[in-house]
């Protein structure tokens, strides 16, 4: 009798898979409104050059309240960068699926 193997898609592809993501993601860069949080995010870490130790090292050190505040910003920014790349990533997913049926005949041309 053999052993079953129930490796999974990721755990086979999971190199290619990220830089699929990376690639999708890559095209927000180009957005306005990407460019905007990443500006942002910059001139946060001009002001508050501390903050980076924070997000650099993972070593504790302490904050004043605006450079948490500040910290703060920054990872909310980061979380709406994170979102807009998985969107892009999604829609890519989705125009890509729609080409592969187009290819096998499986999807009526409009």
């Amino acid at each position: 009798m053999t052993d079953l193997n129930f490796e999974t898609f990721l755990d086979a592809y999971h190199m290619e898979f990220t830089e699929y993501l990376s690639r999708s993601a890559a095209a927000v860069h180009s957005d306005e409104d990407y460019q905007k949080l990443a500006a942002q995010i910059q001139e946060l870490f001009r002001q508050y050059p501390r903050m980076a130790e924070v997000m650099d090292n993972a070593v504790p050190c302490s904050l004043t309240e605006k450079e948490s505040a500040a910290l703060i910003q920054v990872l909310n920014i980061r979380n709406q960068i994170s979102f807009m790349e998985a969107v892009q990533a999604y829609y890519k997913g989705c125009a890509d699926c729609i080409g592969y049926l187009r290819k096998m005949d499986m999807l009526r041309q409009p």
